[in-house]
């Protein structure tokens, strides 16, 4: 079995994936949309019994908010009983390294390592923590997932990566040091859209009360 299921996501991207066994099902996610269509990943979930709602990967291909902001808001509140075996993202500190992130990747980068210091090989685990990257020469990567899924990583290659800290470190230098945890998570708790509620659902009967000039 193996099923693509491309969630609503706006201007977005969000992809379900589910493959496996009818009585076995593993579940991939691949990016979760903009701020504005993050209750389409999350309902997505919370359609799943509680004992059910495990994520063999998840994989934010790329720092634009149409593809990130969706996956900080779900790290902000998961849903119950929501466990990720394994995340896959490039952010500052790969970049670092000679390969490569963007406010919203600071942000999501402050969700990940405190589940990576209390699981180590969550974070780009198949990788040694290191860069998700195709070569500039040689084989592509490889990896298979629980259940019999095979992964090949196509890109970024070196040379993108490269390339995006250029505009990574001109973005966020505005608001922090790039890289830095302690920055990024204190402008996470002064920004009022990944708090619960935010952008949450009309009430219409209580907009109808109300006077429009």
């Amino acid at each position: 079995m193996f099923k693509i299921e491309m969630l609503p996501a706006k201007d977005g991207d969000c992809l379900w994936i589910e493959y496996g066994k009818t009585d076995e099902v593993h579940r991939v996610v691949i990016d979760g949309g903009p701020l504005g269509a993050s209750d389409a990943l999350r309902n997505r979930i919370d359609a799943l019994p509680v004992a059910e709602r495990n994520l063999e990967l998840l994989v934010v291909s790329h720092i634009d908010s149409d593809h990130i902001a969706g996956i900080v808001k779900l790290f902000q509140s998961p849903p119950e009983g929501l466990f990720i075996r394994q995340v896959w993202f490039n952010a500052y500190r790969h970049l670092v390294e000679g390969y490569l992130g963007a406010k919203e990747a600071e942000f999501l980068t402050v969700y990940l390592q405190k589940i990576e210091d209390k699981r180590p090989g969550f974070w780009n685990g198949a990788f040694g923590g290191k860069a998700v990257v195709a070569p500039d020469e040689g084989s592509l990567p490889q990896r298979n997932l629980e259940g019999g899924l095979k992964l090949t990583v196509l890109g970024p290659d070196a040379k993108a990566l490269r390339a995006l800290k250029r505009d990574w470190d001109k973005v966020i230098s505005e608001y922090m040091t790039p890289g830095s945890l302690e920055q990024a998570e204190e402008l996470l708790k002064k920004d009022k859209r990944y708090r619960p509620g935010y952008l949450g659902a009309i009430d219409v009967p209580e907009l109808a009360q109300q006077l429009f000039a």
